[in-house]
């Protein structure tokens, strides 16, 4: 049985029973029989040995098209094993509540064929199913795995990159020239903790911002992510949720702050409203609840004419924030580093939104937006 504790967009905490062994996903699989599941190798190659049933799987975890084994095994046990290339319309049969795929590890570094696989997997699977993916976890990648939709890793890549001397954190890679292999299998479970606790508070996406730069690859797969994935992604954001942080460039393409510029698109000032008064955002949230708006709103609500100002506040990632939305997620929940620095591609996007904004028509545009006026 399988029961989602909590999610955090794709990614989700689930406890999937069978008789009384239990696991807490997402979590990492060993190669020793400890606990509900590991994976063993014998003469036969490897064995998932998963809550009481024994799924074989192939030699090693690299197994190419031509390899001859068939891409999609019959279900054991609730356990279907499906094999790189993802077959064309592949939908897991009925009886199937867990999915492996045993050779993910040749999705390392191919970040588009990634994003592909993982999201091809998962609409398959759909939201009843564990998708497990072993050789592709690493600690800097696990919490964008996650964030995407895999359920169950392995430890087999950083227990192998260990062995050659190489020390996996999540910030980076480092050659140490020693046996890591102990060392990368903890760092990994560590890791996986924290995703957990991520997804516990909704805010997963800051952690796999965060991991993101810990190589080119990483990045490049969450770029792609949000940009080829952004319809997948979209569909499981809250319209609702806690304070979380945009600390670099990436979080400009956040699903939830995307789907808040795009829907701005279609957005019509109130009826009445001549007058136009940009301002600059303000740390606390709530703009309203600052003290720097309440005394905007201080010498607007003492004047003649009040209810002719519509004010529109200026700030990155959102772009524009109308003075009636500032109490609506996301406006209401981010926050960001105030240092004074616009990059190009957070202009572009604030002079397009107010743009829209100024084509409806306004009698006068006040700009109090002091040294950023140049924004727009």
């Amino acid at each position: 049985m399988l029961d989602i504790v909590s999610r955090s967009q794709r990614g989700r905490v689930c406890e999937y029973t069978r008789g009384d062994l239990r696991i807490t996903s997402p979590c990492a699989i060993k190669d020793s029989p400890e606990g509900p599941a590991w994976i063993g190798a014998g003469e036969n190659g490897r064995t998932l040995h998963f809550m009481g049933s024994d799924i074989p799987l192939e030699e090693g975890l690299l197994t190419t098209a031509s390899s001859g084994l068939s891409g999609v095994s019959a279900v054991k046990d609730g356990i279907q094993v499906v094999r790189l290339p993802v077959p064309e319309g592949f939908v897991p049969d009925v009886g199937a509540e867990v999915v492996v795929v045993p050779n993910a590890f040749e999705l390392r570094h191919d970040p588009r064929r990634a994003v592909d696989a993982i999201i091809r997997l998962r609409e398959a699977c759909g939201f009843g199913r564990i998708l497990c993916m072993l050789g592709i976890a690493e600690p800097s990648t696990a919490s964008i795995l996650a964030y995407m939709g895999v359920d169950l890793f392995d430890a087999s890549l950083p227990k192998a990159m260990g062995l050659s001397g190489i020390r996996q954190i999540p910030e980076a890679d480092i050659v140490t020239g020693k046996d890591e292999s102990e060392a990368n299998v903890r760092e990994l479970d560590a890791e996986l903790e924290k995703v957990r606790m991520f997804i516990g508070c909704d805010r997963l996406r800051e952690l796999a911002d965060q991991r993101s730069f810990s190589s080119p690859s990483s990045v490049a797969l969450l770029r792609i992510y949000d940009r080829e994935g952004y319809v997948y992604a979209e569909e499981t954001c809250s319209t609702v949720g806690c304070r979380f942080c945009c600390n670099s460039t990436q979080a400009l393409r956040r699903p939830d702050i995307r789907r808040y510029r795009d829907r701005m698109k279609s957005y019509r000032k109130p009826a009445g409203k001549r007058i136009l008064l940009l301002l600059p955002c303000s740390a606390k949230k709530p703009y309203h609840i600052s003290k720097s708006h309440k005394a905007f709103a201080s010498a607007i609500h003492t004047a003649p004419h009040d209810t002719l100002v519509h004010e529109v506040i200026v700030t990155s990632p959102l772009g524009a924030v109308p003075r009636e939305l500032d109490a609506m997620y996301p406006a209401n929940a981010y926050d960001i580093p105030v240092t004074g620095e616009w990059k190009c591609e957070e202009k572009a996007m604030i002079r397009e939104m107010i743009g829209n904004i100024i084509a409806q028509g306004y009698d006068k545009i006040i700009c109090h937006l002091g040294e950023d006026s140049e924004l727009v």
